[in-house]
């Protein structure tokens, strides 16, 4: 308890620290976190701070157990240390340069045909530090991806070019893009025989409305996988913003056609779950299948956002995939909630919303109480690696917290 004590004093101190720059920003919370059969009591310091185009954020977890164990499994590893830096952000997603350093959330590679919303995170016990890095200089660009700083794990980059731009500025035209991307995973299971996993792919991009209010693109995508198959898609991609940003919504729509011993989007959100056995799968698929996929990226008032996603392979069983994101973190800013969902393997309608092994859900929701304190509960499922059996098995999570935003 002798340490429960000192940790309590800490986080009482750090408060003002934080508090006397406004352009810092700051959540602590006390409370607990029931994770499988186990009670752990638990401090989280999460300090984030922006100035002009730098950006950092920190998740500092502190977890005992009733019998006043410090759960070491948070802190056991170089990689453990390093993921406690949530973020360095250098830049921003469009500027000429954009450096972000640690999590890695919802990372889309080009169209997405290869990598499409990856995240280099989802074990509790594993968190990773990847290095993406944007560049935009107009008439060309590239993007950079290393996925985990500790280990040579996914890696690649894309390169792009609007070759009429070095000749002419010509309406529509000039900005035709021409890209080419390679992505490789080091780190695969010792037992393949085939070595690493790579795509080589090609794309192409058009914008044919380009105003502030609306955008329309149409683009295809070309990709192969080192010793499998390859396929390609064509899709379309609306963005509309009314004034004074009342609503604005995302609206994306492909149709994909694959030869036999292909999967696009193949490092996805669940990538890092599936890395072990996901190069079987596209072994299983031995005759060619096409399908669809479909985006909606909305928010209102500029504070009130929704994401949904899915994709489905006719002729494919459990092909389909749904994400959804509710975020009312900024809407209700006196009752906060954060609803996000995924789930894989959907054959039917049945399956939607069904919760096992092939669900990742989040919900969180929290409510003022007084001044800058706010009590918050939070349902988790996500996954933690067995070493005995090389898998990921369901972590699930229940907590209430106190903690003060400022």
């Amino acid at each position: 308890m002798k340490y429960l004590k000192f940790l309590f004093v800490l986080f009482i101190l750090s408060l003002p620290l934080f508090s006397q720059e406004q352009s810092f920003g700051f959540l602590g919370e006390l409370g607990g976190e029931k994770m499988n059969d186990t009670l752990w009591f638990s401090i989280s310091l999460k300090p984030e701070v922006g100035i002009g185009p730098v950006g950092i954020g920190l998740d500092l977890p502190l977890r005992f157990s009733t019998s006043g164990e410090f759960r070491v499994e948070d802190w056991n590893s170089i990689s453990d240390i390093f993921g406690h830096l949530r973020y360095l952000r250098l830049g921003y997603e469009k500027s000429p340069f954009y450096l972000k350093v640690g999590a890695l959330d919802r990372v889309i590679v080009g169209h997405g045909f290869i990598m499409d919303n990856y995240y280099n995170t989802i074990d509790e016990n594993n968190r990773k530090t990847g290095i993406l890095f944007k560049s935009d200089l107009k008439k060309f660009g590239g993007e950079f991806i290393y996925t985990n700083i500790g280990r040579p794990e996914i890696t690649g980059i894309r390169g792009f070019v609007r070759p009429i731009k070095f000749v002419a500025e010509i309406p529509i035209i000039s900005n035709l893009e021409i890209g080419s991307t390679y992505l490789t995973d080091l780190y695969t299971d010792t037992g393949s025989t085939k070595g690493a996993i790579g795509f080589l792919g090609f794309d192409a991009g058009l914008p044919l409305l380009s105003f502030d209010m609306l955008s329309f693109v149409l683009y295809f995508d070309y990709a192969h996988m080192n010793n499998y198959g390859s396929g390609n898609a064509l899709g379309a991609r609306v963005d509309f913003k009314f004034l004074m940003n009342l609503l604005n919504f995302s609206l994306k729509f492909e149709r994909r056609n694959i030869t036999d011993q292909f999967l696009p989007s193949y490092f996805d959100p669940f990538y890092e779950e599936q890395r072990f056995v996901k190069e079987d799968f596209v072994k299983t698929l031995h005759s060619s299948f096409n399908g669809y996929a479909g985006e909606l990226y909305a928010t209102a008032l500029g504070r009130l956002q929704l994401t949904g996603r899915y994709l489905y392979f006719n002729d494919m069983k459990n092909s389909g995939v749904l994400t959804m994101i509710l975020d009312m973190t900024k809407f209700l800013p006196d009752m906060p909630i954060l609803v996000s969902y995924q789930r894989r393997g959907i054959e039917s309608s049945g399956d939607l919303f069904a919760i096992d092994s092939n669900t990742i859900f989040t919900l969180s929701v929290s409510r003022k109480i007084y001044w800058k304190l706010y009590g918050t509960l939070n349902i988790e499922q996500k996954y933690e690696y067995d070493e005995e059996t090389v898998s990921f098995d369901a972590l699930r999570k229940y907590g209430f917290k106190l903690g003060i935003r400022l």
